[in-house]
């Protein structure tokens, strides 16, 4: 039985491709919202108050590697330069969408091991503040749990990123 694997793709500003443009219409894929009301007042019955996808959420045997070959050539038609995929412990790997299909294969690699990977799509600008806050918020739980004082658990603690040219 293949092993199941999960990704988000996370929109945080300016770019939202559907699944088909992503290239994931053979995978399970759920989208995370968020709702608004108009003018600030909460709906009464039978209202309807709008709601924005913030991501998509991808699972299926194969969906990462799927994922990022997909996101690379929609941010590749997009005039984008790079992809960034983080980890729920706020380790990052950055790439450029022009990489070599070996180097892909690689960084799929890397994606896959990491815990709760996340593409983020968006401005250079909103790519990075997000990262940021990202990091700093697993960076407090860390230290908030005790975490990351030590040679062994500095290892695998948050904000080591892996770039590559």
């Amino acid at each position: 039985m293949p092993h199941t694997e999960r990704i988000t793709i996370r929109y945080v500003d300016g770019f939202e491709p559907s699944a088909a443009e992503i290239g994931l219409e053979g995978f399970y894929v759920s989208g995370e919202c968020h709702s608004f009301v108009y003018r600030g007042r909460k709906p009464g019955p039978g209202e309807v108050y709008g709601t924005i996808t913030v991501a998509l959420i991808a699972a299926g045997a194969g969906v990462v590697g799927a994922a990022i070959t997909g996101v690379c050539a929609y941010l590749a038609s997009r005039g984008a330069q790079k992809v960034s995929i983080r980890s729920a412990n706020g380790r990052a790997i950055e790439f450029p969408v022009d990489t070599s299909k070996e180097q892909v294969e690689a960084m799929v690699k890397l994606a896959i091991a990491m815990d709760n990977p996340e593409i983020l799509i968006g401005s250079p600008r909103a790519v990075s503040e997000y990262a940021d806050r990202a990091k700093e918020s697993a960076a407090a739980t860390w230290r908030e749990h005790g975490l990351g004082a030590g040679d062994d658990s500095e290892r695998d603690s948050p904000g080591k990123d892996v770039w590559f040219p």
